[in-house]
């Protein structure tokens, strides 16, 4: 007997709309045919350097299979337990196929852009995560009575992986269906912060293992010995683990930050730090946008006596100083919309980021119980000076080097606003050097 597939997999994309006779007959097939004589999951699959037409080919395929449990889902048909063993089994193929594929992405194109043949394939690639993710979602549904032999991390990572809208493997469809998706199985039956815990250590570990920062130890603390001697840089190449082999590896990052508490975080910090780092050290703006953005979810849910106890803050404060640098130049090949994003996310954690470091006086830290009027004033002294070194090697180098960009010297002085909210009168010592600015 030919399969489902074969027979109506290339003209019937929605069984909703097949004439009563095809119905009855697909009906019967349903119930009376073996899974894989309905369709073969191992098909469900392409090779590592996938061509258009295999991605083309698993879109048809992932279309089918969303009609196929849509159409059973809908008519609450009674199947076999073979069937639950083979859809859970299929799912873990589609949540593979949902891995964006690999190969650095490209987030802007031009059509100048030499790699016009990369940005075609990754183009074919986000059609077919549609159509996974609308299968992955009938799935589940027929999945729901026994999620207890289901893989919740591997289902939580494919889902989590489309909920950043900004991600070059999104669209505006399949983000939806990922926050639907999320929205139904999170917490329950998932547990996010358990999901969480596995997709670091079973997936993320492996990729971030590379990640090593010349001044930062192996327990993710500021070197004090040789030991940094014998540490390289990252690589920042295109065959970095965390931008090529897992692209999406960031993204999961930002997913498992996103739910975890201070615990979580100093439990992990030893991958958690050079992992951030790695990220923000990337030449590319946008990658490193996607780190500040990691590390904001640090610095506002780790506990702030970790981070200066440790002290990696300082390591913190240069990376996010050298993201600064990359303004829309006419010499750069920074754009202004990736600046202003870049620019954005680095100021908001600087500023915090100072208001962190002051709290660390007299090379002690002070827990806020104990804080000595002496010890509010040294605070507010070297919070003052943490500001004021960002707005004269930020905000006003900035202004001296691209203020005719609207966009970006509106942010530049929004930005110089906040600082001079948390500066109170000690500001008035750079109201001269913003009269500059704004003149």
């Amino acid at each position: 007997m030919a399969s489902a597939y074969a027979q109506f997999g290339n003209n019937v994309t929605d069984y909703e709309k097949l004439i009563d006779q095809e119905r009855s007959y697909v009906l019967k097939l349903l119930r009376t045919t073996t899974p894989d004589q309905i369709f073969n999951r191992n098909e469900l699959q392409y090779t590592a350097s996938v061509s258009i037409e295999e991605l083309s080919e698993v879109s048809k395929k992932a279309q089918f299979l969303y009609a196929s449990f849509h159409f059973i889902n809908r008519e609450e048909i009674d199947l076999s337990a073979e069937w639950t063993t083979y859809t859970i089994n299929l799912i873990d193929r589609i949540c593979i196929c949902l891995r964006p594929i690999t190969g650095r992405w490209i987030w802007a194109h031009s059509e100048f852009d030499e790699a016009k043949s990369r940005w075609d394939l990754q183009q074919q690639y986000k059609k077919t995560a549609v159509n996974l993710l609308k299968a992955l979602a009938e799935g589940l549904e027929y999945l729901c009575p026994v999620f207890d032999n289901v893989d919740a991390r591997t289902i939580v990572e494919a889902i989590a992986t489309y909920l950043l809208p900004d991600d070059p493997w999104c669209t505006s469809e399949s983000n939806r269906i990922a926050k639907v998706l999320i929205d139904l199985y999170c917490p329950v039956p998932f547990d996010p912060e358990e999901s969480g815990a596995r997709i670091l250590a079973e997936t993320l570990r492996p990729v971030f293992k590379s990640a090593k920062h010349r001044n930062v130890s192996a327990a993710g603390r500021l070197s004090t010995s040789r030991e940094h001697e014998l540490r390289i840089s990252f690589d920042t190449d295109d065959e970095s683990p965390w931008t090529a082999q897992r692209p999406e590896a960031a993204s999961l990052l930002h997913f498992v930050l996103s739910s975890a508490d201070a615990t979580f975080m100093s439990n992990n910090w030893p991958l958690l730090v050079p992992s951030i780092l790695a990220i923000m050290d990337d030449q590319d703006p946008v990658y490193k946008a996607r780190g500040c953005s990691i590390l904001y979810l640090l610095l506002t849910n780790a506990n702030p006596q970790v981070i200066l106890v440790t002290g990696i803050a300082g390591i913190f404060w240069d990376a996010l100083m050298t993201c600064l640098t990359y303004l829309p130049l006419g010499s750069s090949n920074v754009t202004v919309t990736d600046a202003v994003k870049l620019l954005d996310i680095s100021y908001t954690d600087l500023i915090i980021l100072s208001s962190i470091r002051s709290q660390d006086t007299a090379s002690k830290t002070v827990s806020k119980h104990l804080v000595t009027t002496a010890d509010a004033r040294e605070i507010r002294k070297r919070q003052a000076k943490y500001l004021g070194s960002i707005i004269m090697e930020g905000i006003y180098s900035g202004m001296s080097l691209c203020g005719a960009q609207v966009e970006v010297a509106e942010l530049l002085m929004a930005k110089l606003g906040i600082i001079a909210k948390n500066m109170e009168i000690t500001f008035v010592v750079y109201l001269q050097v913003s009269f500059v600015m704004v003149t």
